[in-house]
């Protein structure tokens, strides 16, 4: 140190050190915090199901099984309505396993597992596992459209072409999903028609659909898988094409066209005797 070391000023040296230091640990040090997250350079938490099982059922029925762990703040510990395709098969608190229908309102810390189609785990991670609100203009959970109720089908089989029946056009849109749904809608049910899926924004005590969006469901691109072909393969098709190319060549040669001349033939004349 400087005040070992005999160095002018080797106290001043050392004070001055030693206030950097402490002035670093009291306000330097409870400042990073804050700042790097101003900054945005702090770790999200991690956002999504617990674990996540793809299930191969019969038919073209693309399901998965998702575990969630209902994160503090979180819609569903809010009290946030939970949709019918969102509703947990199995939850467990506090080590013990139950029905949903009897664990009544969701809290932070339950463990919920849950059987999806494969479209929709994005909407239960903001559901489950995100403190942010739901916004009545998702477009995601919502729809990016909305759509009146009282609007007739037709108008919609004229804008996108699902496929409605005959019986299905004349009704309106409202009593289209509904009957599409068994006759019941409740809040943020879907129905996937053709490209399109409507959802159930809201609906009145009675029942009655008073608000509906509209996604259009997405077409997934067309994977293109490269072919490869074992040096074998390359040299056959190499082959293959240059007999081809050799019968194309040969064959006009050999095969006279109708329209030509024949060929001319030698006159052969007769010996006439002179008298």
């Amino acid at each position: 140190t400087p005040l070992l070391g005999g160095l002018e000023n080797g106290r001043l040296i050392f004070n001055t050190a030693f206030i950097v230091v402490l002035v670093s640990l009291v306000i330097q040090g409870w400042t990073v915090g804050p700042l790097a997250r101003r900054l945005g350079l702090i770790v999200p938490a991690r956002l999504g199901p617990l674990d996540k099982v793809e299930l191969e059922l019969p038919g073209s029925a693309h399901h998965e099984l998702l575990a969630y762990r209902v994160a503090p703040g979180s819609p569903v510990a809010r009290g946030e309505r939970i949709p019918r395709w969102a509703r947990p098969s199995l939850v467990l608190r506090d080590g013990r396993s139950m029905r949903f229908q009897d664990m009544g309102r969701l809290a932070a810390g339950d463990h919920v597992y849950i059987f999806v189609p494969d479209r929709y785990p994005a909407l239960l991670d903001k559901l489950f596992a995100s403190r942010a609100v739901v916004d009545p203009e998702d477009a995601d959970f919502f729809g990016a459209f909305a759509v009146d109720p009282a609007r007739s089908a037709a108008e919609l089989e004229a804008a996108y072409a699902p496929g409605l029946t005959e019986e299905e056009r004349k009704l309106t849109v409202g009593d289209l999903v509904t009957a599409r749904l068994g006759g019941h809608a409740e809040y943020a049910d879907r129905v996937l028609i053709g490209p399109i899926e409507l959802i159930v924004r809201d609906v009145d005590d009675k029942g009655r659909i008073t608000g509906l969006g509209l996604s259009l469901e997405p077409t997934a691109p067309v994977a293109r898988v490269p072919v490869f072909l074992s040096a074998g393969e390359i040299a056959d098709r190499i082959v293959g094409f240059v007999r081809n190319w050799r019968k194309r060549t040969k064959k006009p040669a050999a095969e006279a066209p109708d329209d030509a001349e024949p060929a001319p033939q030698p006159v052969v004349g007769k010996a006439t005797g002179e008298g």
